[in-house]
Parts: structure tokens; sequence; C-alpha cells
């Protein structure tokens, strides 16, 4: 027994013990009375290293292989004597690797939320792939919040709707959302991952924006909040991936040759006719 305890101890710190394969930059950002979107990165360090360890089971999908768990705890609102809130609830959620955000929705009023999240591992045997180990990195340090006390506090902070992605390429991306005020009212593009939750830009009376200057093969989350003497909350996260340079190339190349061909054959059919 002695010897599994300090086996699998042993194996966390190998493994993923340490700070890098913990999620970095949790946040929290609120979209409406009992929703709350939680974004996060990870360091370009740690997925190179969980892509090479990856590479050791190509048959099997990296979705099986790791995920994120995000802990929400309710907190009490009655303080012990040394200030910290007792638990009441604790519910764990499983985020598939490939996605750095969360919408927490279902959430009570007026309540004291703890948020926590950490990178989980499942790597098999290499001997036996139906059996693994399971290695969890440290969780991150807890992101509080609460929610609004009532429904007419909420509806006080109206939300931007239908925010959406109309266009993307390797290194651009044009967003569209429903205009929700006259004349005058700016909106406010903030982006929750590369951006760390800074507002890019601001565009007046225009329910577009685009962007330039993107990374290819990159996950983006973008929010729009619109400000005309009172400031909405954001929209709801609008997340995308751009292409990669080598696909968006192959798609261009693909749309060529099937004019070309189109307009050879064109060209051959108006021949036969002139014969």
């Amino acid at each position: 027994m002695c010897i599994c305890i300090c086996f699998h101890v042993l194996l966390r710190k190998t493994n993923c013990g340490t700070v890098e394969y913990t999620p970095v930059g949790l946040r929290s950002v609120k979209l409406t009375e009992r929703e709350l979107m939680v974004v996060w990165q990870m360091e370009d360090f740690a997925m190179k290293q969980i892509v090479k360890k990856q590479q050791k089971y190509p048959s099997i999908p990296s979705s099986k292989l790791w995920h994120f768990e995000l802990r929400i705890k309710t907190l009490d609102n009655v303080f012990k004597e040394k200030g910290d809130a007792e638990s009441k609830e604790s519910d764990k959620v499983i985020i598939p690797c490939n996605q750095r955000y969360y919408v927490c929705n279902a959430l009570k009023p007026n309540t004291e939320y703890e948020l926590s999240l950490q990178t989980v591992f499942l790597w098999p045997y290499l001997n036996d792939h139906t059996q693994y180990h399971r290695t969890e990195s440290p969780l991150t340090v807890p992101v509080g919040f609460r929610t609004f006390s009532n429904s007419e506090e909420a509806l006080n902070v109206p939300q931007l709707q239908n925010a959406h992605l109309r266009q993307v390429t390797s290194q651009s991306a044009e967003l569209e959302w429903e205009e929700t005020a006259g004349q005058g009212t700016a909106y406010e593009i903030y982006e929750h991952n590369q951006g760390e939750g800074k507002m890019l830009d601001t565009v007046i009376d225009n329910i577009r924006w685009q962007t330039k200057g993107l990374r290819p093969s990159t996950e983006y989350i973008f929010t729009i909040k619109a400000v005309n003497g009172k400031t909405t909350v954001e929209s709801n996260p609008v997340q995308f991936w751009t292409p990669s340079e080598g696909l968006f190339l192959k798609i261009c190349f693909f749309f060529f040759l099937l004019l070309k061909t189109t307009a050879n054959n064109n060209n051959n059919n108006d021949i036969k006719k002139l014969i």
C-alpha cells in the first residue's frame, strides 16, 4: 500500500506536478444575472510538452488523453472567526482540452462563488492502452465573484445580443452583432484568450468590426459591450479558431482551379458550337 501511494505521488510530480501545466490567466466575465464566463490560457511550453507526449499515442484522440476540470464552489454568507468562508456546495465540470472558456449558467442569485481550474491527464500505459494513470496539475488560484441580487438588478444591466462571427481567415476575422441603442452608441470589443481580457477597439454606430494581424491556427474569444448612457454587460462569447495558412492557401487554390476548369469547359463548349 505504501509503495503504491509513493509511486502515485512521484508520478504527479514527474509528469505534471509543475506549475507550467497549470492553466494561467483564469478570470471571470459576468454575462447575465445567472451566467458567467471564465477564460484561461495554457503556456506555450506546456502545450509543446503535451503535444510531444501525445505523439506516443497516435491512435488515441487528444480528447481522451487530457482535459480541464473546473471546480465551482458556493460560499456561505456567514464567515468564520478566521475569515474563511464555509463551503456549502462544490461541483466539478469536465471541459474538453481544446476549449479555453466555459459559461457557468443556472447560478443562484445573490450568491458568492469561487472557481478554480486544473489540467488532468489520462495517460495510457504503453503496453496496455486500455489502462491509464491519472495525473493532475495543481489547482489555479481561486477566482471569486457574486451574482446579482435579483432579476431587477440584472435588468438594469442589459446584455448585447446576437454577437457572432461573419467570416474568418488565417489572419483576420469579422464580427457582427445586433444594434442595441440609437445614434451615438459606442461598442467596445474585448479579447479574452490572446488579449487577456483587454479592450482592443471601440467602434461607433457600427454593428460590424474587422480585425487583422491574427495568428494562424490560434483560438480567439471575443465579447462586445455597448456604451450609450448605460453600459451593457459583455455579450455571449464569440469563440473560433483561425485556419492554418496552409489550409487557407489550399482552399484558395482549389477555388482557383475550379474557376479555371469552369472557364475552360465554357470555352470548349463555345468552340463546339462554332464547329
